[in-house]
């Protein structure tokens, strides 16, 4: 899931489950980079990412804006095992990671307000300059990045 944005969604932006107890069938795989949550999930107990059971995970470059405050931003249930990896994410008036391990953050987290080029519009690309810019992977932005049709 990348360069997407989820906006008012009174629900779970994203929601991947993967239950059972057999261990021979792999996945899931799951990717969710350059995405913005805004106003996503503030419901008690929610959540505007929700991750069971992935085997391998990664979660980086995203901005999470008033998107699960009265729960969390990201809640994982994940064992030891699984590879899981959050990083270069932001955080503004949100409600964080809750992990079942507490050791999936390998990335620099920030708290700081997003400044989007149109949010009127839908337009949620960081404004350049801002304090989203080149923080991401790479020096990626943070957040929705600029697309070019060709």
């Amino acid at each position: 899931i990348e360069n997407c944005a989820f906006y008012r969604i009174l629900g779970v932006g994203i929601n991947i489950y993967r239950g059972g107890s057999d261990e021979s069938t792999a996945g899931p795989y799951v990717d969710i980079s350059h995405c913005t949550f805004e106003d996503v999930c503030n419901k008690g107990r929610g959540s505007a990412v929700r991750l069971v059971g992935p085997q391998v995970l990664t979660v980086r470059d995203c901005n999470f804006s008033n998107s699960g405050r009265a729960g969390k931003s990201i809640r994982l249930d994940e064992t030891p095992w699984e590879k899981v990896v959050i990083a270069n994410c932001n955080f503004w008036r949100s409600g964080g990671i809750l992990s079942m391990t507490d050791n999936v953050v390998k990335g620099d987290m920030m708290e700081v307000e997003p400044a989007y080029v149109d949010p009127a519009k839908y337009d949620f690309r960081s404004v350049k300059g801002s304090a989203l810019s080149g923080k991401g992977t790479g020096g990626s932005d943070i957040g929705i990045q600029e697309t070019h049709n060709k």
